[in-house]
């Protein structure tokens, strides 16, 4: 079916809230060794407080343990916490304690870590008659804990429902009887819990308001507050670090232009990476869940909104194939999502492979096959009317999600060793992954459900359940919510019994379970991201995103005092959030204020627009500009707004962020000292270098253009210098359009007539040669005698010599005259070389010498281009302009290869082929030197990093065949390679020859990567021996031409 002719749904879903610029941008200062120090310091100091001692009140080791973990710092102290509730157990048992707010905490920890305690410890609170006393509904902290401790209850243990139930009615009395004296802080905590208990939330989003309530208690402990704080922001710089790398693949990917009519949420991904292991030995597994969450969420939208029945019948197929080749079938739009799939589950294969030595290639493709045919069901029943029964749909949409590949896939890339068995008790044994995706998809429906009933997608279980049943939608809503707790009843009692689990994969799957109430309970928190999936985002990232300046933002707990609050990183007292990263006073804002207002009046009165408004710190004189106005600034947002409207040269969320972050002031001088002036340029030159410096660039082309233009009167030789010292300097690609037509200019005017001077000659022949001319090797004729020698009294001319030395070597096969040339010309400039024909010209000598060594056109122009500057520096009729754009150029080139490296050390350094297969070369540096000789200008950035990639693998390559491998191992490689399979490979390989599937996996996934980037999707078969052929494919894909 022609894709014109289908029909497209669309969700219009909002743009993505966090751009690649804004990510980029993040900053922290917590990465210094200096606080990982201070941490250790405060580790040992913490650890003490669960040290049990014979006299030690239990309840006081008890709330120790509590608070450590709400504070999200438990992991640091796994062993001790454990240590610390064995000897509670051993010491006290299991008896009943006659407090209820000390044992239901006791309960809730010791389920949570795993100990088998009885439910049956809380009949010591009931009555009689079976119920719970009513003299405990005046105890809110007792009654809290007993309804916190009941949601860690398994299916059948009645007294927790009943618990469940008693302390809720209580508690909701409690918090809505003005009567009632409670605490403002219990009583948060308390609305907190009703409206969704603890064991639902996402522990790590939890941290930053359970250090806030912490600090508010008179009895805290300052070590562990001050703990907190400190790793609170130091796992924030992990987690900046981690969202910039998943934004840099993100846009390499390009799936969100590609295929605009899906869902764009990057960083919303990440938080679910962020929320099931935020640990930050868990890195990859983050990492690889924002990935795929990711992905999922383009392929959910293909499967639901944008392809047709045939489209999804035709993808699901080729997800059943796992096979390339089925490219070919698939519309241009599936071909990127399936590519892209198909790539990242290689990688995950390969990442399993690394860390843990497993083939889990068959465990997740198998996965990934099931919920595709899952998503295939309900796109049949969307386009066929069907209306399932719950039961129908639940015994489907369970897997649907995706939840089973998601938590594999985490489990796989987790930090701790993992064999093949737990995998498989995982997947088959155990319904951890079973019930986590039963809440999942019973909570995401429930959320996202009224705009998918909108959309008229397939229904949702709540009004699957309506519309069986007959009832309103808050009676099924009651009975989604009754199967919401059963599932996570049946979750707790797997979890307890998953006894050789490591403790790694349950928390990952609970936490999973958390994060989908944190993005669905109040709706589709991750379609609709800009709401309160936005502001958590920005809180558990340093909040530098919030939008300071946004007045339509409400005021109060939520307004703009508390956002400007939440940008600072947690500090060491409330007397120094002022102090923003605890290094900024009010001093530095005034100061920095006072010098921005005065860069903008100056760029007022260059543009004589003194005539518009300014507003509030602009009308002042800046010499009276203080802390109110500072304030005044980030609150309204007038200055900045204005400042955007008439000097675009800025960008808001930059400056907003490096004026009250990160700007440093100029050194050696204090405020007293710097006049407004100097303060504004240091502003404009660490805001604006790349603007300044790009529009300065423009400027100097402009003029460097009048080079190139040629007239009737001028001389032929200065237009050919001209054009020679352009191309030599780097800037030539530029001018590609500029040069071709003065070319031709002399073409047309001159022809190809015969030259008197052999230089120029010489030059012209070289240079048209160069941008593809025709022009004749018989033009050098005239300088023969009547013998056919080159005239001997050319021999004198060194810079006529040289410059017919150059051209010889852009010959043909056949062409005698200009090998004749090249003997000829190369005979006498090594003479001349070697005597005193060139005078004191030390710049011609270097010339002939560097020739005779390795004449231009062989050599790499962009390594040749530094030397060339420094040559024409020294010139006497040099041109200034073009001197000044040649070095600029070089400059901001030299950038962008910067950043390229750097990317491509990362993904080298996460290929991780350096520390397995250490027999081989290491040359990643090396090899990106292949991509910047091969393609230098900066349009071609992927054809640089691709062959880059290509050089590396290829050199582990070589070393295998030539050095490493067997004979018997190369021919399987090589057959590997010829069939392109990967399952042939992956189970034709023994198991001590299997770092082998490493370097055939990275050149798979490396070929695969840049097709899905340029949408090409023509393979080709790589062969070993054709190693030329592979690179050069590699930078044909990867130019950025049409």
């Amino acid at each position: 079916m022609a894709s014109e002719a289908v029909t497209r749904r669309s969700a219009n879903y909002h743009p993505t809230v966090w751009d690649h610029a804004s990510i980029q941008s993040i900053s922290s200062a917590y990465s210094e060794e200096k606080h990982r120090d201070r941490r250790e310091q405060l580790k040992s100091e913490v650890k003490s407080l669960l040290e049990p001692t014979e006299t030690q009140d239990p309840s006081g080791l008890l709330k120790n343990i509590d608070s450590i973990r709400r504070l999200g710092v438990g992991y640091h102290f796994e062993k001790e916490i454990k240590a610390a509730l064995q000897h509670l157990c051993d010491v006290d048992g299991y008896q009943t304690q006659k407090d209820l707010h000390e044992t239901a905490l006791r309960f809730r920890l010791l389920r949570q870590y795993g100990f088998n305690v009885s439910s049956d410890i809380f009949n010591s609170f009931k009555d009689k008659e079976g119920n719970f006393k009513l003299s405990l509904t005046g105890d809110v902290k007792g009654l809290l804990s007993l309804y916190e401790a009941s949601y860690l209850g398994f299916d059948g243990e009645d007294i927790l429902d009943e618990a469940k139930s008693f302390s809720a009615l209580h508690l909701k009395a409690a918090v809505g009887e003005k009567d009632i004296n409670i605490d403002e802080g219990l009583k948060r905590e308390v609305e907190r819990a009703l409206d969704l208990p603890l064991h639902w939330r996402a522990e790590r989003l939890e941290v930053r308001s359970g250090i806030d309530a912490y600090e508010k208690e008179e009895e805290k402990n300052l070590p562990l507050l001050e703990l907190a704080k400190l790793d609170f922001n130091i796992l924030q710089t992990i987690y900046h670090k981690e969202l910039k790398e998943l934004a840099r693949w993100w846009r390499e990917l390009g799936l969100d232009e590609k295929l605009s009519f899906a869902r764009d949420r990057l960083a919303e991904s990440y938080l679910w990476g962020v929320t099931t292991c935020p640990e930050p030995q868990h890195s990859d597994s983050r990492k690889v869940l924002g990935k795929l969450v990711a992905l999922l969420s383009v392929v959910d939208d293909v499967y639901d909104l944008y392809a047709s029945i045939d489209e999804v019948e035709l993808l699901t197929k080729a997800s059943e194939r796992w096979d390339l080749k089925v490219l070919g079938e698939l519309p241009h739009f599936m071909k990127l999502c399936y590519l892209a799939v198909f790539n990242f589950i290689n990688e995950i294969a390969y990442l399993a492979l690394k860390k843990h030595g497993l083939d889990a290639t068959g465990i997740l493709k198998d996965e990934w096959i099931a919920m595709c045919k899952s998503k295939l069901v309900e796109a049949k029943w969307y386009h066929q009317g069907h209306k399932p029964t719950l039961e129908e749909h639940m015994n489907n949409a369970w897997a649907s999600l995706g939840l089973v590949p998601a938590l594999l896939m985490t489990y796989l890339a987790l930090d701790i060793q993992l064999t093949k068995e737990i995998i498989n008790i995982m997947r088959q044994k155990s319904r951890i992954i079973y019930w986590a995706s039963v809440i999942h998809r019973l909570t995401n429906d429930v959320g996202t459900g009224p705009a998918e009933i909108k959309r008229g997608d397939v229904q949702p279980a709540l009004h699957c359940h309506m519309k069986e049943k007959a009832v309103e939608e808050e009676a099924a809503r009651e009975h989604i919510d009754s199967l919401v707790n059963q599932a996570w009843k049946k979750l707790n009692k797997e979890c307890a019994v998953a006894g050789d689990v490591p403790r790694a994969l349950i928390d990952a799957s609970v936490n999973l379970a958390r994060a989908t109430h944190f993005f669905y309970k109040d709706g589709d928190g991750f379609g609709v991201s800009d709401g309160k999936t936005k502001e958590h985002i920005a809180s558990l990232l340093n909040s530098k995103f919030q939008e300071r300046w946004n007045k339509s933002r409400k005021g109060g707990k939520n307004g703009e005092v508390e956002a400007m609050e939440k940008m600072i990183p947690v500090s060491r007292g409330d007397d120094q959030k002022k102090a923003v990263a605890g290094t900024w006073t009010e001093e530095n804002e005034i100061r920095l204020l006072r010098g921005l207002v005065a860069y903008i009046r100056q760029k007022d009165a260059e543009s004589k627009d003194e005539d518009q408004e300014c507003p509030g710190a602009l009308a002042k004189d800046s010499s009276s500009i203080g802390v109110e106005d500072v304030d005044a600034a980030v609150k309204d947002g007038a200055l900045f707004r204005g400042m955007i409207k008439k000097h675009r040269t800025f960008n808001s969320r930059y400056v907003i962020d490096k004026l009250l972050l990160s700007i440093e002031p100029p050194k050696g001088k204090n405020s007293a000292e710097i006049e407004d002036e100097v303060c504004g340029k240091a502003f404009e030159a660490y805001i604006n270098w790349e603007k300044q410096h790009g529009d300065r660039r423009e400027q100097l082309k402009s003029e460097v253009k009048s080079l190139l233009e040629p007239t009737e009167t001028q001389d032929p030789s200065g237009l050919l210098k001209n054009i020679d010292s352009i191309r030599r300097l780097g800037v030539g690609y530029h001018f590609e359009k500029e040069i071709k037509g003065a070319l031709q200019h002399l073409c047309d005017v001159h022809g190809n007539q015969t030259q008197k001077d052999l230089h120029e000659t010489a030059l012209r022949f070289r240079l048209l040669r160069q941008y593809g001319f025709n022009v004749s090797s018989d033009i050098f004729n005239s300088f023969k005698d009547k013998e056919g020698n080159f005239k001997l009294s050319l021999a004198g001319d060194v810079k006529g010599l040289l410059s017919l030395y150059e051209a010889s070597y852009l010959g043909f096969d056949g062409e005698d005259i200009l090998d004749e040339a090249k003997s000829f010309s190369a005979l006498h400039l090594k003479a001349a070389a070697g005597g005193k024909d060139m005078g004191n010209d030390d710049g011609l000598r270097r010339e002939v010498e560097g020739a005779l060594d390795l004449p231009l056109h062989w050599r790499p122009e962009r390594l040749e281009v530094r030397y060339s500057i420094d040559a024409y520096e020294e010139e006497e009729e040099k041109n200034q302009s073009l001197l000044e754009l040649a070095k600029l150029d070089f400059n901001i080139l030299q950038t962008i290869y910067h950043k390229e490296l750097k990317e491509l050390a990362r993904w080298w350094r996460e290929l991780g082929l350096d520390e397995k297969l250490n027999f081989a070369r290491d040359r990643l540096a090396e090899s990106y030197l292949w991509g910047v000789a091969t393609c230098p200008e900066p349009q071609h950035s992927d054809s640089r990093k691709e062959l880059s990639k290509a050089v590396a693998l290829l050199s582990v390559l070589d070393d295998i065949y030539d050095l490493y491998a067997s004979i018997d191992e190369v021919e399987l490689l090589t057959k590997a390679f010829e069939r392109y399979v990967l399952f042939f490979f992956i189970y034709s390989v023994p198991q001590h020859k299997q770092k082998l599937l490493g370097i055939f996996w990275s050149l798979h996934s490396s070929i695969n990567n840049f097709l899905v980037h340029k949408a090409i999707c023509t393979l080709y078969k790589p062969r070993p021996p054709c190693a030329p052929l592979c690179c050069t494919s590699h930078i044909w894909i990867s130019l950025n031409i049409e």
